[in-house]
C-alpha cells in the first residue's frame, strides 16, 4: 500500500530535499521485493513504472526498476529501454537480465555487434581493475595473436586527461546459453603508437602471469 507513496516521496526527496526519512535503501528493497511477486499487482506495476519515468538523477536505481518491469512483464516502450542501454555502466547487467528472462530480443542489436561488445567488455574490465570507469574510447583496429582475433582501443577518463591507456578484447561470438563478457586485457602503461606490438606484448605478459599462477 505504501510502496507508490514512498516512491513519490523519494523522488520528492531528490528534487526538493523533503521527506528525508525515505532513503535509497528503502526504494531498492521495494524493487527487490517486487521481483518476488509473481502475480500481477497494480500497486507494484504503478510504482515501478513511476520510478522508471521519474528517476532521472540515479540511473543505476532506475535501471533496477526497469529490469524488474521486464522480469514482471510490465510493458515498457522500446525507446525507454534503448535510452537505458546507452549507459555503459549498467548495460551488461541489463543484458544479463534480458538473457535470464529469455527476452534477448529487447537488447538493441548494435550492442551485440563484435566491436561494440568488445568495447563494453574492456570498459567493465578496466573499471573492475581501477575502480573507476573510463568515459572515452577510440577504436584502433583488429589484430591477430596466436590465432585469436582482438579488437584494440585506447581509453581515458576525461577529455582533459592527457593519459591514454591501451586495451584489447577478444572477438567473441554471442552465445545466450552461456552469456559472458569477452576476455579483455588492459595495459596501464601509456599507449604506444605501435599498438600491434603493444597488444602482442600484453597477451604474452598475461599468458606468462597465468602460467605462473597455475604452476
Amino acid at each position: 500500500k505504501n510502496m507508490y507513496a514512498d516512491a513519490k516521496a523519494y523522488i520528492d526527496t531528490i528534487a526538493r530535499k523533503n521527506s528525508s526519512f525515505i532513503n535509497y535503501n528503502l526504494i531498492y528493497n521495494y524493487i527487490d521485493i517486487a521481483k518476488t511477486v509473481k502475480e500481477s499487482n497494480s500497486d507494484i506495476n504503478k510504482t515501478l513504472k513511476f520510478l522508471v519515468d521519474e528517476l532521472e538523477e540515479d540511473q543505476w536505481l532506475r535501471t533496477q526498476a526497469l529490469m524488474a518491469c521486464v522480469e514482471l512483464d510490465i510493458e515498457i516502450d522500446q525507446k525507454t529501454l534503448n535510452d537505458a542501454f546507452e549507459d555503459m555502466y549498467s548495460r551488461f547487467e541489463m543484458m544479463e537480465s534480458m538473457v535470464e528472462v529469455e527476452k534477448t530480443e529487447l537488447i538493441p542489436e548494435e550492442y551485440l555487434e563484435p566491436i561494440e561488445f568488445a568495447k563494453l567488455s574492456l570498459y567493465n574490465t578496466a573499471g573492475g581493475e581501477y575502480e573507476e570507469y573510463p568515459n572515452i574510447f577510440e577504436y584502433l583496429g583488429e589484430t591477430t595473436i596466436d590465432d585469436k582475433n582482438y579488437y584494440a582501443f585506447t581509453f581515458s577518463y576525461t577529455e582533459d586527461d592527457g593519459e591514454k591507456y591501451f586495451g584489447i578484447a577478444e572477438e567473441t561470438a554471442i552465445n545466450f546459453s552461456d552469456f559472458k563478457m569477452a576476455n579483455a586485457y588492459v595495459d596501464w602503461e601509456v599507449f604506444e603508437e605501435d599498438w600491434q606490438t603493444q597488444a602482442a606484448n600484453l597477451i604474452k605478459e598475461t599468458t606468462t602471469i597465468d602460467n605462473e599462477v597455475i604452476d
